[in-house]
């Protein structure tokens, strides 16, 4: 529900915000994510808003009454007491604090929102001929999970299937976009070095190439390999 903050702010006032109990959201680079936040009864005539930092005026991201606003929408579901913002194309830039407002005199009622952006990386290798696998992965800054999506397609017979391999471990840090490149370079290449050699890809290379320590390593990917 919606909860007051211990200050006397709102969108028209600056200052810090405290004391308002909050919830995480999660979304991925390029993607959209739903900002949903609850409201008791009787206030469902009031304005609502999502902002950032102080909450002042600049911080102000929309309200409902505008819709639509740049990379940001709003829906008020009365029926529900729950408004929505919806942040389209999200950038690691949106990872941070936001904070669901409802307008009144005197204090403005706060929910603190915590939105982590969970960055995604997509390679293509070409082990033989026609066959291609599909990587899609994904992985943020704490536990970090990699998922391994697989899709293959032949010229004479067309099969899809799709495999989920996922890698857990504790890493206490990891260095954001260089680690991610490097990451793409390194499976890329072991994926022409398969090639050229005619073997088939091994999954384990997502316990070495995100480089944890062996004190950090906690695989529950044993190693696979495909045949043709």
């Amino acid at each position: 529900s919606w909860l007051s903050s211990s200050c006397v702010l709102g969108p028209n006032s600056a200052g810090s915000l405290s004391g308002a109990a909050g919830f995480h959201v999660f979304g991925y680079e390029g993607r959209d994510v739903n900002v949903s936040c609850h409201y008791d009864e009787g206030y469902q005539g009031y304005e609502k808003y999502l902002c950032r930092n102080d909450c002042g005026d600049s911080d102000v991201l929309i309200m409902t009454g505008q819709t639509k606003k740049g990379r940001y929408s709003i829906y008020d579901d009365k029926k529900a007491r729950k408004s929505t913002v919806t942040i389209s194309d999200l950038r690691a830039s949106d990872s941070g604090t936001y904070w669901c407002g409802v307008t009144r005199t005197g204090k403005d009622l706060y929910n603190e929102v915590k939105l982590e952006i969970r960055q995604v990386v997509l390679l293509k290798c070409c082990v033989s001929g026609s066959v291609y696998f599909h990587f899609a992965l994904f992985f943020w800054f704490s536990d970090v999970v990699l998922y391994v999506v697989v899709t293959v397609s032949a010229v004479s017979l067309i099969v899809i299937f799709a495999l989920v391999i996922a890698c857990k471990y504790k890493r206490h840090k990891v260095q954001g976009i260089s680690d991610i490149e490097t990451l793409a370079s390194d499976f890329a290449h072991k994926c022409m070095h398969a090639y050229k050699k005619n073997v088939i890809i091994s999954f384990d290379v997502c316990l070495q190439v995100l480089r944890s320590t062996p004190t950090e390593a906690n695989p529950i990917l044993q190693r696979k390999r495909w045949a043709e």
